[in-house]
């Protein structure tokens, strides 16, 4: 009896060690959107993957969404793409990220995971789709935007479409994660479902290592603050990214290394690469990328709070549309502003309180160690990685509902400022 239960603890003990052995330090999962004229840039970045390879200790899984109602998912190696299984998309985003994630888990198993959400872009606001129109539309900004510098706007409507100039800018913008089949992006509450669970019911409680955003605008505090119980660093751009998106090739050879990498070098090394290629190819430097520590965004939350409160103590406004009015327009969303330069305008500001001067000093100091990776060309130098919703006129309605403005103080402060 005693040999036979030596015997069984050997056999487990052998297969613990080739579980383990079949385990991968990083899964990366590229859920990538390609149905609205993203075809060829899907092919280029699965190209970027195929070229160089994760190595031994990675794996990539991408799941391509590119016609109709099916999906594909491939495991993608050095030179060697293997076809998993073809899914039928769901009407319900949330459960077609989720399914993404239990392939990659089941097929892929690894100590780490990165996942991409790639595709289109909006920031944090939510597009309407136009049945009559065929576009996708937001309420303006009180902005009078023109073909040359965005979209068109016709009443109280803009198209979120542009036409494409260079060789790496995006032919068309619109919100995160676009369905042509079912004329459905992701909202806020969408994401929150998907990563909820994500988290619970695909990792047992344990949070992603690092969300990807590789699309336009997605390097906001408010996505990270609902981001922020599923997932550990967020990696995104504040800018409209420029087409060709991240660069893989670069990204498979840190993954490739024999040593292990740690989520935060990860994402650091991502940001790093993307300032690599992108230097020599946008000359006129129209590009930014960030990593942020998603742990640390109460504690700037809590700032943003204080800040917000006193702002609207102000005698006037004056102080606060002069601030303003010198920060970096990203793309062609001018609601969008670095929170960093915001609090440095103000501090330029002659007779601040100083209670404000002080909430802002701390609030620059907090927001360095929120992000721990930035870059920015030289038409972005002044921008510091992390975006937050700031309209002059009018907020949109689906800003209202989203975990941020319920439980910060931000919304208070806007209602106030565009009254």
């Amino acid at each position: 009896m005693k040999h036979h239960k030596k015997f069984m603890l050997f056999l487990l003990s052998i297969v613990c060690f080739d579980l383990h052995a079949n385990t991968a330090q990083w899964t990366v999962v590229i859920y990538m959107e390609a149905t609205e004229f993203m075809q060829d840039a899907a092919i280029f970045n699965s190209n970027q993957i195929l070229k160089q390879g994760p190595g031994e200790h990675a794996r990539v899984i991408a799941y391509v969404h590119n016609n109709g109602n099916q999906a594909r998912v491939y495991e993608l190696k050095k030179e060697e793409k293997n076809f998993i299984t073809q899914v039928t998309m769901s009407g319900h985003t949330p459960d077609n990220l989720v399914r993404a994630m239990e392939l990659a888990v089941t097929h892929c198993p690894a100590k780490k995971y990165c996942f991409v959400l790639w595709d289109h872009g909006f920031g944090v606001l939510e597009p309407i789709y136009n049945e009559i129109t065929g576009e996708w539309e937001i309420t303006p900004d009180g902005i009078a935007y023109s073909p040359s510098n965005g979209p068109i706007c016709d009443g109280d409507v803009c198209e979120l479409k542009r036409t494409r100039k260079k060789k790496h800018e995006h032919c068309y913008h619109r919100g995160m994660l676009i369905n042509a089949a079912t004329q459905t992006c992701l909202t806020n509450n969408d994401m929150i479902e998907a990563f909820t669970r994500i988290k619970h019911k695909v990792l047992g409680g344990k949070k992603l290592d690092i969300c990807g955003m590789d699309l336009c605008m997605g390097s906001m505090i408010e996505h990270g603050y609902q981001l922020k119980d599923y997932v550990n660093f967020l990696v995104g751009s504040q800018d409209c990214e420029l087409i060709d998106g991240w660069d893989y090739e670069a990204l498979m050879k840190r993954l490739s290394t024999n040593i292990p990498i740690s989520a935060r070098d990860l994402a650091h090394g991502i940001v790093q690469d993307y300032q690599n290629y992108y230097k020599p190819r946008a000359p006129k430097g129209t590009y930014t990328h960030s990593a942020l520590d998603l742990s640390q965004i109460d504690m700037l939350k809590k700032n943003i709070d204080t800040v917000a409160t006193l702002l609207k103590q102000l005698p006037n406004k004056e102080t606060i549309k002069r601030a303003r009015k010198h920060l970096t327009r990203f793309c062609f969303v001018p609601a969008y502003a670095d929170l960093y330069e915001f609090y440095e305008s103000l501090l330029q500001e002659p007779h601040l309180p100083g209670k404000l001067q002080q909430a802002l000093h701390n609030g620059c100091k907090l927001i360095q160690n929120f992000v721990v990776a930035n870059i920015a060309g030289k038409l972005r130098a002044h921008v510091h990685g992390v975006s937050i919703y700031f309209p002059s006129h009018a907020v949109d309605q689906s800003y209202l509902s989203i975990p941020f403005t319920k439980d910060s103080l931000w919304l208070s402060f806007l209602n106030n400022f565009v009254e």
